[in-house]
């Protein structure tokens, strides 16, 4: 995999910056179209001292991966429509998608994002300084930790599909900066509105850094043992989150509820012993916290389509 760093910024507008690490040729002030062994990307920004947004659609044509390195030039930084985006909790790599929503992050959180080959990808990043925000705003950002995101609404959604490639090629070229402009001021409204109505009791689409890792830890823990069924309820007391937005958030960073993330990583664990160990499929089944030797034996056969004992011989 490739990998490019967005250290040791020049003090050059950001586009010629992009233009510097990646080639490609600018078309205007604010646009830069790249097509060469490393992608086919067009890149958008609109950089002001107070803020900065970036606007891509990235095709990767070998993996690559961007380091993202904070500017220090603004305070604040939201990665919009982010996938596949890697954060760095005390060197442990955790990896985010929020194709709907966005990442915040205070100061210097070190993040990376993966591209793969032949993978098209069109995301946002807004990065902007205290002085263009409102007080109240202000206090609002205060109160949350220095990482999180927010899963998107229907006012993200609806922009997102408003500035679509198709939409922007029907504008003349004449005034396509003028509308891209305005579509990017319209975006950085819509972020500052969704941040202004957080409220920390009854908001379920906002993550912060704290009820991430409590997520990351528990997959960790069931990683470890398979043979307890995890206690949502339990968890969420442990915890001191709310079982409901546990759950939500276990769903949102893995693709499944606890319980089932459990079952699906338990049978890969019981295949194993199935096929590398003489244990007996009782010991197994009652080992790893199955109802009883048929529920063991039902479950391999859903997931796998063959029975333990088909299973067992095909391995040897």
């Amino acid at each position: 995999m490739k990998t490019i760093y967005g250290k040791d910024r020049p003090k050059i507008p950001y586009i010629d910056f992009i233009q510097q690490k990646l080639g490609g040729e600018k078309v205007s002030d604010i646009e830069l179209r790249i097509d060469n062994e490393l992608s086919t990307a067009k890149f958008i920004v609109v950089e002001t001292d107070q803020y900065r947004i970036t606007g891509f659609e990235y095709t990767a044509k070998e993996d690559t991966q961007f380091q993202i390195v904070h500017d220090p030039k603004y305070e604040y930084t939201l990665s919009i429509f982010a996938r596949d985006v890697i954060y760095y909790k005390e060197e442990e790599e955790r990896e985010i998608s929020v194709p709907n929503g966005f990442i915040f992050a205070k100061g210097t959180q070190k993040m990376a994002i993966n591209f793969k080959k032949g993978v098209t990808k069109t995301q946002m990043v807004y990065a902007f300084n205290k002085g263009n925000i409102s007080e109240y705003l202000l206090q609002v950002i205060d109160t949350l930790d220095h990482f999180f995101y927010h899963s998107g609404n229907e006012n993200i959604t609806a922009w997102k599909s408003s500035f679509t490639q198709e939409l922007r090629n029907n504008i003349h070229e004449q005034f396509r900066k003028e509308f891209v402009t305005h579509k990017l001021m319209e975006l950085k409204v819509i972020l500052h509105n969704t941040l202004y109505q957080f409220n920390e009791k009854s908001d379920d689409v906002l993550f912060t850094d704290f009820e991430i890792n409590a997520a990351f830890s528990i997959r960790n823990d069931i990683n470890k043992d398979f043979t307890q069924r995890p206690n949502i309820k339990k968890l969420a007391l442990a915890y001191g989150i709310n079982h409901t937005k546990l759950g939500k958030i276990f769903k949102e960073l893995f693709g499944k509820t606890i319980y089932k993330y459990f079952k699906d990583e338990r049978l890969f664990k019981v295949k194993e012993l199935i096929t590398n160990t003489n244990k007996t499929f009782t010991e197994i089944a009652y080992e790893y916290a199955f109802t009883d030797v048929n529920h063991f034996s039902k479950s391999i056969v859903d997931e796998f389509g063959m029975t333990p004992s088909a299973m067992r011989k095909e391995g040897k």
